[in-house]
């Protein structure tokens, strides 16, 4: 099965997000936006960055609520 991507050029970084398997487009762009826009500086902060976008689009647009956790 291919991995679907999308690649981001931000203040000059180039940056390719993967999507995940059961996320919607819709989804998938915003979380990519959210990583982007969070300049990891490294594949270690990019890595990092996964489980908080998940929490984000979750928080934001599924309305899921989380305690104590900010991103």
């Amino acid at each position: 099965m291919n991995k679907e991507y999308i690649d981001i050029e931000y203040k000059g970084i180039n940056f390719k997000i993967e999507k995940e398997i059961s996320e919607s487009y819709d989804l998938f762009y915003n979380r990519a936006w959210y990583i982007v826009k969070n300049c990891p500086k490294n594949e270690r902060e990019l890595i990092d960055l996964k489980p908080k976008s998940i929490i984000w689009v979750n928080k934001n647009f599924l309305r899921m609520k989380y305690d104590d956790i900010n991103v």
